[in-house]
């Protein structure tokens, strides 16, 4: 017994401390994002906003943590961390197609609630900021669409 309560104490430590780490990473990535140029920046947005529109799409009507659901999200997660390890060059973090996959990684991350419940909520809200202030235009057109993931995290 007093073993298992020691393993639970361990794993809701690590789980922290990961979910600690990306929040951090997804505020560091998000900072070099805003570095970039204007319109560098709103081509990223875009590209974000139709991403996660469409990931949105592929989960929207299902159960809520279905198995289906977290077997979409897992795909959805698996695809953008491809995508950032396809985008890696001699730029390193100061690539923007690196820094548009990082962000997607990140949300897909913060969706599955990998960061815990409450860091995953802070990374959605620093992501859709970020993209918020990008192209607002944008923004403003699929607000309610993206409003969606406050369901799907509760």
């Amino acid at each position: 017994m007093l073993y298992r309560l020691f393993r639970g104490i361990k794993q809701n430590l690590i789980a922290k401390r990961f979910g600690d780490g990306m929040l951090t990473e997804t505020k560091r990535t998000l900072t070099k994002a805003y570095g970039l140029e204007k319109k560098e920046k709103e081509l990223i947005a875009k590209f974000l906003l139709k991403k996660i529109i469409e990931y949105i799409g592929e989960i929207e009507g299902l159960p809520a943590r279905s198995r289906e659901m977290d077997e979409i999200i897992k795909r959805q997660g698996n695809e953008a961390t491809s995508m950032r390890q396809s985008a890696i060059s001699f730029l390193e973090d100061n690539d923007p197609k690196w820094l548009q996959a990082a962000i997607l990684e990140n949300f897909s991350f913060a969706l599955y609630g990998s960061l815990g419940k409450e860091r995953s909520k802070y990374a959605l809200t620093f992501i859709f900021e970020w993209i918020e202030d990008s192209a607002p235009d944008d923004y403003k057109k699929y607000k309610k669409k993206l409003d969606y993931v406050w369901l799907v995290l509760k």
